[in-house]
């Protein structure tokens, strides 16, 4: 549905009811899916080099092809905006507004004239549309006391309600946004969790308006608790796997998945199918991909005694449990903490995980395709500069030095705020006071 005056997403691209609950849980019976999250190249970063290093960066991703990116939730989302030559790190603003780094340049991307209303306090979603090579933002609005998805996209940021669009339920407060483009259905999706606790999802196609998908709204699946995770990813191949992930009221962890070309969704009770006693504690966040060295599908949350553990899915057909905390001797998470997944697809395949203990210094588990169920304790934060909030913020991108892994986290200022760092395991450098821009709103 179009309202007056609205541009369509074609042009603009172009130029630049809760279902009952039923005991049909669908176990996957093939023997590999797919997915995946994003993961770029980068140099090294020393203070000095800041922003050489980026261009470099930007050099790297330009000569990538370019792909759907699944949304990573959180008040920082980082995207390869390949179509317009740059590499964006969007992040709420102290001001109450959304603003970016693009190319290391400060843009305000919310509150001027023609572009989208305020953001609300939580989860970010950015990608690339590659059905239209344009970039993408979502983010929650309040209007009259109900929240909705607002939609920036193309580089102008051109806003759209979504939920009134699509005339889709409201958003429960606080849901974190996933999305991604089906390359193989040729679709965009965002997904969210509704004011009836449930995991809905609206999906745009060309010369078809943004909808609220009925296949899943009329699908029997568990609720989702209370202030629950929301992660997600896809595979763009000849048989692609759509996966979302989220917490039950009964603390178990939950995936919504179907295959691109068979319109039909199933749900699994993943905490149940691998025989894992550990439970999501309450408020879990959840990060998930898939190795595609290993053909394993992963994902991670806290569990009640804040270890961090995973669930894996892999050739066998089958889900399995390792508690990586217990597994390694690691850390446990801070009680605030967040969580983010990155996979690394050379080097033979390594996969990684990152938190923040209560210490808040950011530490990571990482592992070996071949060996799925060998972890080993990580840290990319070794010299403590006590990072705020970090694993909420945190949005790895992959280093060319020796392995090393990158990340954008928050981090404490003069002023008893906090500012935007970068940091890797041979520093940090305050970004906010390198770049200008408004200071972001701290976790």
């Amino acid at each position: 549905m179009k309202t007056k005056g609205m541009k369509s997403q074609e042009s603009m691209f172009a130029c630049e009811a809760s279902p009952a609950f039923a005991q049909d849980s669908q176990p996957k019976n093939e023997s590999v899916k797919y997915g995946f999250t994003r993961r770029l190249k980068m140099f090294s970063i020393t203070k000095k080099c800041l922003t050489c290093a980026l261009f470099s960066f930007l050099f790297l991703a330009l000569c990538r092809p370019a792909h759907g990116i699944a949304g990573a939730p959180g008040t920082l989302c980082f995207d390869n905006d390949t179509p317009n030559h740059s590499a964006d790190l969007y992040y709420l603003g102290q001001d109450g507004n959304l603003w970016a780094y693009q190319s290391g340049a400060p843009v305000q991307v919310t509150g001027l004239v023609k572009q989208g209303p305020a953001p609300q306090s939580t989860g970010i979603a950015c990608y690339v549309n590659t059905i239209y090579n344009g970039n993408e933002v979502f983010y929650l609005t309040n209007v009259g006391g109900k929240f909705h998805i607002e939609q920036l996209y193309g580089s102008t940021f051109y806003p759209t309600d979504l939920t009134v669009a699509a005339g889709a339920i409201p958003v429960a407060s606080g849901s974190p946004l996933v999305g991604y483009i089906d390359s193989v259905a040729k679709t965009d999706n965002v997904f969210f969790i509704g004011t009836d606790n449930f995991v809905h999802v609206l999906t745009w196609s060309a010369g078809k308006a943004w909808h609220e998908d009925t296949t899943l709204d009329n699908k029997s699946r568990p609720a989702a608790s209370t202030s629950s995770g929301l992660s997600g990813h896809i595979r763009n191949a000849t048989n692609s796997s759509q996966e979302i992930f989220y917490v039950g009221t009964n603390a178990h962890v939950y995936e919504l998945w179907r295959w691109s070309s068979i319109d039909a969704w199933n749900w699994t009770d993943v905490t149940k199918d691998s025989g894992s006693n550990a439970v999501a504690e309450s408020g879990s966040p959840l990060a998930s991909g898939y190795d595609t060295v290993g053909n394993t599908d992963m994902v991670f949350y806290l569990s009640a005694n804040q270890d961090v553990d995973a669930l894996l899915f892999s050739t066998s057909g089958r889900w399995s449990g390792i508690d990586l905390t217990a597994n390694t001797g690691g850390a446990k998470a801070a009680s605030n903490s967040a969580l983010n997944a990155v996979m690394h697809q050379e080097d033979g395949g390594i996969h990684s995980v990152y938190f923040e203990d209560p210490n808040q210094t950011v530490r990571s588990f990482y592992g070996v395709s071949q060996w799925p169920d060998t972890w080993i304790v990580g840290d990319i934060d070794p010299f403590q500069t006590y990072l705020k909030g970090t694993p909420q913020a945190i949005e790895p991108v992959y280093g060319a030095n020796a392995g090393d892994d990158d990340a954008y986290v928050f981090g404490p200022n003069s002023s008893g705020t906090c500012d935007l760092y970068f940091v890797n395991s041979t520093g940090d450098t305050d970004i906010t006071a390198y770049w200008g821009g408004t200071a972001p709103l701290c976790p």
